[in-house]
């Protein structure tokens, strides 16, 4: 669990731009979250949020070091540490809930808190590794782990795919509702129109890890002419092995690694780019497509996880299409799609514009957040 400046994923910017849209008079809320970088302040408040910082730190630390000792001994010291944290602040604050973002890396501390307090705990599931990795990797919390599930009085969602888990993991399912994760409107707007060009841009928002399929974009550039070229927005502790990859498949001069961006950043990219293409392994979800598609960039993407809830592929859905699906590990299929794309300029504009206006009207923060008040408000 990590919170803002640094290491902001998907989980974090959810639980942000939904505490922001809450009126600080209804609700307060209290996060004990891990500090990693010894600069950061071991309490601050941002935005709604009050955060409360633990565990081991270094000087500015990279996405490797947090995967080397001693900050990979965080996780599971936050496991124990945070509900102590927890009960410390109780003691003056008298918490009426606890909210538990993710949980493979809150749903054990909130299960301690919510438990020895007799405190209502509602879980988010926001996981975007394989499910399967998750449960072996908690397993050595046992019944911690798996009784969340079970004991959280509501459990939302951002996908179908993960209210399956839910339920297969012992969640009744009329305590699950999804609620998805949503975008700025105000940052990405859309671009209207895409203004053609000799050198046409790949774009690729995400953390450089194995999940996000990285590598299979990076070897289907090699397979397509060299007028087109890619741009990877992110960082990871698989920067450098893909990176390698690039020389090794003569691109380098083709692909642009462009580290960690904020959103203004990252919106410039978008409306610069051709398409966006996120190969991934597994998704809970994916901010990154949704903000693509709300810029108004045609979206390559395959059918796991949450992608399926908003991505529909022409070959079912003709001209309600959203996007194209890949085949997962499979890079002739990423370049098929790009191909597809850049042979039928219609076929490209109706995508783009059909996307944005599904995000415009299902996938704002303004909605997302009345749903999670009124979920607040059960409890």
């Amino acid at each position: 669990m990590s919170y803002y400046p640094r290491f902001v994923g998907g989980a974090e910017v959810a639980l942000k731009e939904i505490t922001d849209r809450i009126n600080v008079n209804e609700y307060e809320f209290h996060l004990v979250t891990l500090r990693y970088d010894s600069s950061f302040a071991r309490y601050e408040k941002i935005g709604n949020v009050h955060v409360y910082r633990i565990g081991y730190t270094q000087r500015n630390p990279s996405f490797k070091d947090l995967r080397a000792l001693p900050l990979r001994f965080n996780k599971v010291l936050y496991q124990f540490w945070a509900p102590c944290i927890g009960w410390w602040l109780h003691r003056k604050i008298k918490f009426q809930t606890v909210w538990a973002m993710m949980a493979h890396s809150s749903g054990v501390p909130a299960n301690i808190f919510s438990f020895f307090l007799k405190i209502p705990l509602i879980l988010t599931l926001q996981e975007g590794d394989p499910t399967n990795h998750i449960e072996k990797q908690m397993r050595i919390f046992g019944p911690l782990f798996t009784t969340v599930f079970k004991r959280a009085s509501h459990i939302q969602v951002i996908s179908q795919f993960l209210k399956e888990w839910a339920v297969k993991m012992g969640a009744r399912k009329e305590n699950i509702e999804i609620i998805p994760n949503a975008v700025d409107g105000s940052t990405f707007t859309y671009r209207n129109e895409y203004r053609q060009r000799q050198i046409k841009r790949i774009i690729t928002t995400s953390r450089l890890v194995p999940k996000n399929g990285t590598d299979i974009l990076l070897r289907a550039l090699a397979l397509l002419p060299d007028t087109f070229h890619l741009d990877v927005v992110g960082d990871g502790y698989q920067k450098q092995e893909l990176e390698c990859l690039g020389q090794e498949l003569g691109i380098s001069h083709r692909v642009i690694f462009h580290g960690q961006k904020n959103q203004n950043e990252i919106v410039l990219l978008l409306k610069e780019a051709f398409i966006f293409c996120r190969p991934s392994r597994s998704e809970g979800l994916g901010n990154s497509f949704l903000e693509a598609m709300a810029v108004g960039v045609p979206v390559i993407a395959t059918p796991v996880g949450g992608i399926p809830d908003f991505l529909f592929d022409p070959g079912l859905h003709g001209d309600k299409a959203t996007g194209l699906f890949c085949n997962s590990n499979d890079e002739k299929s990423v370049a098929r799609c790009v191909i597809r794309y850049n042979g039928d300029a219609d076929f490209y504009k109706n995508i783009a514009y059909t996307a944005m206006q599904l995000i415009q009207k299902k996938y704002t923060w303004d909605k997302v957040a009345e749903e999670m008040r009124k979920l607040f408000k059960k409890t």
